[in-house]
């Protein structure tokens, strides 16, 4: 049997700790956790269909969304996409004087 949350399949997994020696945030369930959701609709049926994302959980606007299409990339391809993306996000967050972005510009960027 499976859990589900809402009627939909949520699963969160803790991120090993290895990853988290390596990460600046390392408390709290938004960085200590990766949640996986089995969307099923299109985004305009998200209501309707009972799903949460991270960026409404945590009452936030999204102003870029990075969409990554993998298939069967090894741990070297996986971890060198992913360090490329954390070090655009970097950049981005490094733009404090900015109207827009500045360190707290993560919040608005979703992966």
């Amino acid at each position: 049997k499976v859990k589900l949350t809402n009627g939909n399949l949520v699963y969160n997994h803790p991120v090993p700790e290895l990853a988290l020696n390596n990460v600046e945030f390392t408390s709290g369930e938004e960085f200590t956790h990766i949640t996986y959701t089995a969307i099923t609709c299109d985004p305009d049926k998200f209501v309707e269909k009972k799903f949460s994302v991270r960026q409404k959980n945590y009452n936030r606007n999204t102003e870029i969304m990075i969409v990554i299409t993998m298939y069967n990339e090894n741990d070297t391809l996986f971890i060198k996409t992913m360090s490329s993306v954390i070090k655009n996000v970097a950049y981005i967050c490094s733009k404090e004087k900015s109207k827009v972005w500045g360190n707290e510009s993560w919040k608005k960027i979703v992966v």
